[in-house]
């Protein structure tokens, strides 16, 4: 650094705590952070700007919105909350729209009112069952719970002790302070140490329990935080990223698609067109997997699990509705790209980002009941070949062996 930078230096007293032959320096500096530098007076919020880690950043006409977090206590509330009234109307809706359809047309816009009436169903039950928790920023007394998580309360308090200690010594210089910041110092640092090892023996306790019982939980103590790979996306512009992902977006488009694999005279496909039964539905909503993230209709996998009993008959209508009317709500449609860094290879470069997309719990819903009734037909009607294990419940490259 140049010399003009630094505003103040100064040499402290020795203290055992930061080292055992040297004096701590405080040092300070004047420099500018040329990452908040405005160039050519290009705004902040212009295209110069990083894209952050927020999944629920989306185009202008999509406004972020909070998260809903699942309680299993609050199951019972929010079940209760369901409106009644709400889900026979909207049941008679959509009937309406089914009679419609043997005279004419439905439009993209009527199934869209009737996906967005039901994701407003559930919503306002997990509200009043207060699942849609206020995040509320509380001061901790642990400034150092993520660097450290074993610096705990007790740690604090010998810390305070030990700095109150020192200051006393500075504004008395005598041998009863010197003792006393001496003892405090000897103490903070056993503290420290004792409950480091605490912290060690626990959590390996707790890592020898959970690789059997909780394996995922096990995996994200191992690899640690995600800090460094949501960082890096600060590295690349939200406009590089939207032309990097249109970019493979219109390549795929490009790709030729593969006729079927079988000769559809020869097997009867009506079957996949006949209306979805409640068992149908109810199978894929037993399947759905917790603890995932939602789409931007703040709907998760709980609130459909929740609420199969209630509102079975009317999800089945709406699956049949879209079905036999081809239009697929819109909603379903848009997703929350997600770049995730691959940590390999030059941060600044788009292409050594995975994007994961998060779509609608609901819109995954009714296309594991469709995937359910196109795998069924398939296995009936023996179109995949028995070698094919890939990807296929009941089967494994082990039976490649026989």
């Amino acid at each position: 650094f140049r010399s003009e930078k630094i505003v103040d230096f100064e040499v402290l007293d020795f203290c055992d705590l930061f080292s055992d032959v040297h004096c701590p320096v405080l040092l300070k500096l004047n420099i500018i952070d040329s990452r908040n530098v405005v160039e050519n007076n290009v705004s902040p919020s212009s295209s110069t700007d990083t894209c952050k880690t927020n999944p629920h950043t989306t185009h202008a006409n999509v406004q972020p919105t909070s998260r809903p977090k699942w309680y299993k206590d609050k199951e019972p509330d929010f079940v209760a909350s369901l409106d009644n009234i709400k889900i026979n109307e909207t049941e008679q809706l959509i009937d309406a729209l089914l009679i419609s359809l043997d005279t004419g047309s439905v439009l993209r816009e009527d199934v869209d009112d009737v996906v967005r009436k039901i994701a407003d169903i559930m919503k306002q039950s997990a509200e009043s069952a207060g699942l849609f928790p206020n995040k509320k920023k509380v001061k901790n007394y642990n400034r150092r719970e993520k660097s450290c998580p074993w610096f705990n309360q007790e740690c604090e308090k010998k810390r305070k002790v030990f700095f109150r200690a020192k200051n006393q010594y500075r504004q008395m210089r005598n041998n009863y302070f010197f003792e006393k910041r001496i003892l405090a110092s000897k103490d903070y640092k056993k503290e420290i140490n004792k409950q480091f090892k605490k912290y060690q023996s626990n959590l390996n306790h707790k890592l020898r329990n959970l690789k059997s019982k909780d394996p995922k939980m096990y995996w994200k103590i191992i690899n640690g935080s995600s800090s460094e790979k949501k960082d890096a996306v600060n590295h690349v512009s939200c406009e590089v990223f939207l032309e990097h992902f249109q970019k493979l977006a219109d390549e795929e488009d490009s790709e030729s698609s593969e006729s079927l694999p079988f000769d559809c005279a020869s097997v009867n496909v009506s079957a996949l067109n006949d209306p979805f039964t409640e068992s149908e539905v109810r199978i894929a909503i037993q399947g759905l997997k917790l603890n995932k993230a939602c789409g931007l209709d703040q709907i998760i996998n709980e609130f459909l699990k929740a609420s199969a009993d209630k509102m079975l008959l009317l999800y089945t209508k709406l699956f049949n509705l879209i079905l036999r009317s081809g239009k697929n709500p819109i909603d379903w449609s848009l997703g929350i790209i997600q770049p995730i860094y691959k940590q390999k290879g030059d941060k600044e470069d788009p292409g050594n980002y995975r994007g994961i997309t998060i779509l609608s719990c609901f819109a995954k819903l009714f296309t594991s009941v469709v995937n359910n009734r196109i795998v069924k037909f398939f296995d009936e009607n023996c179109v995949i070949g028995f070698e094919q294990a890939g990807f296929r419940s009941n089967h494994s490259t082990v039976d490649h062996v026989f």
